[in-house]
Parts: C-alpha cells; structure tokens; sequence
C-alpha cells in the first residue's frame, strides 16, 4: 500500500510517497520513510489530519492535491484566527499595563 505525504514549509506545498505495510492500529513503512517525515511509523487515526510541530504533514492514502491544498488552507485560516484572538488578548493587557502605568505616574506626581 502507498500513502502520501504532503508538507506544508514556508507556503510551499510538497509531496513525497512511501511504501507501507498495514497493521491493526497503523502503517509501518517497508522501506525509507519520506523526507522530512521522522516518526516510525503512521497511525492510522492520523490519516487526512495536519500533524507535526513545526513542519505541518498531511497523510492521505490516496494522491489527491486538490484535497490537500483545501486542507491546508482550510488549517491555515484558522490558525490566522487563533492568532488574531491572541493578539487581542495580548493588546488588551497592554492597554491594562498601560492604564497601570498612568494610574502609578498621577499618584507619584501627586506626593
């Protein structure tokens, strides 16, 4: 059996393909494993899922570019979201620290 693995780096999309053996819980590759790709073997939980820290992979059974290219966009746009939330958040505290600041400077200036 063959899976395919696409590799998301620096908005570059690449594939590479590895020969597999099927066991009950996950694939085991015969020979190599594809580049980029250190684990020693794939669950099969993990198939049609982005894994990785921080080189994202997708693993599909089947070639399909069209679906990964979707996928990766799909969990590129929600990373941008998580990332606004988070600059949010993080402006807000500022603010607060600032307003702290002020409160601290008009109290010292008040002695």
């Amino acid at each position: 059996m063959q899976l395919y693995f696409y590799f998301l780096e620096d908005g570059v999309l690449t594939l590479d393909s590895c020969e597999v053996v099927e066991k009950p819980k996950t694939y085991r590759p015969v020979k190599g494993k594809p580049k980029c790709f250190y684990g020693q073997f794939i669950r099969k939980d993990d198939i049609g899922k982005i894994t990785g820290y921080s080189l994202k992979t997708l693993i599909l059974s089947e070639r399909d570019d069209r679906k990964a290219c979707g996928l990766f966009s799909k969990w590129v746009k929600t990373q941008i979201e998580i990332n606004k939330d988070n600059i949010l958040h993080i402006e807000k505290k500022n603010k607060e620290l600032r307003e702290t600041m002020e409160m601290l400077e008009d109290s010292e200036r008040n002695l």
